[in-house]
């Protein structure tokens, strides 16, 4: 069955914004990308989302949803460094805002394909908001990012190497471990309930669409190749993985990038598409 959607606008109240980040952002310019939600209780959440367009920042909301729609409210942004754009964001507990970026100036994405590392963790902390490296979490393509719920712990996606890679935190961090190399290509990641790590992608070996992503793909014809989708659930302390969905091409549907878990469905999105998948679960 269908479903009926609609854009939530934000309101920007007075004084909100800072030194570094002083306008709000301008709608018909804004292009979201990742995005993240923790709870603030009492019926408000803060939302953290990836923003590109004319300015490469992390965009902050205030999000209250006490009352029948949930109503945003924009409270300031934190300022990509020069020549970078995040991919994918987390916000932790204390305040930390933790972001990947893809690709580095210099990298390509045939170098994320044969294994090269491209990419980064970023970390602002409360009162030092300005991004900085965080050592020893170069990957081939960073994609998705997300953290333990008692934030020790930060999990980071390479689509390079199709592995889910954990760490402590830390500058540098330590590497924990990894999954084994997915058959597919997992893009985001988010805890679930249960506490495992859900995450999706476009499945990795489909013939028609020239096999296994490698350095011999054009980044724009393997996206416009329609592939199949699968999800999957890890274990983060033993990094193993269960697959938990997994549809066909579909002309309404392919290439997904996330999974979130709903009750017994799992709820997908893509980046080729205008709309998201529902499909049962599998024992997870």
């Amino acid at each position: 069955a269908s479903r009926q959607w609609r854009a939530l606008p934000f309101s920007v109240p007075v004084g909100a914004g800072s030194s570094q980040c002083p306008q709000a952002p301008v709608p018909a310019t804004l292009q979201t990308h990742g995005l993240h939600i923790r709870s603030a209780g009492r019926g408000r959440a803060i939302l953290h989302v990836v923003g590109h367009g004319a300015r490469e920042a992390i965009e902050q909301f205030d999000v209250d949803v006490a009352g029948d729609a949930p109503a945003l409210r924009w409270k300031g942004c934190l300022p990509m460094p020069p020549g970078l754009a995040a991919n994918s964001v987390v916000a932790l507990a204390d305040g930390t805002v933790l972001a990947t970026v893809l690709f580095l100036p210099g990298t390509t994405f045939a170098d994320s394909m044969s294994g090269k590392p491209t990419g980064v963790v970023l970390e602002s902390r409360p009162g030092n908001p300005a991004f900085e490296v965080v050592r020893g979490t170069e990957l081939p393509a960073n994609n998705g990012i997300e953290a333990s719920p008692d934030g020790r712990e930060i999990y980071v996606v390479s689509s390079g190497l199709r592995t889910i890679v954990s760490y402590r935190r830390g500058n540098p961090a330590t590497r924990l471990g990894s999954t084994r190399p997915l058959p597919f290509t997992p893009d985001n990641v988010h805890i679930g309930l249960d506490g495992k790590l859900y995450t999706a992608g476009m499945a990795a070996d489909v013939p028609e669409c020239g096999g296994i992503p490698g350095p011999q793909h054009d980044l724009q014809k393997l996206a416009a190749c329609p592939r199949g989708s699968v999800a999957a659930a890890v274990d983060p302390r033993t990094m193993r993985d269960t697959i938990v969905a997994q549809t066909p091409a579909l002309r309404a549907f392919s290439n997904a990038t996330m999974v979130l878990p709903v009750g017994k469905d799992g709820w997908l999105g893509t980046f080729s598409g205008d709309r998201i998948a529902v499909t049962p679960l599998l024992q997870r």
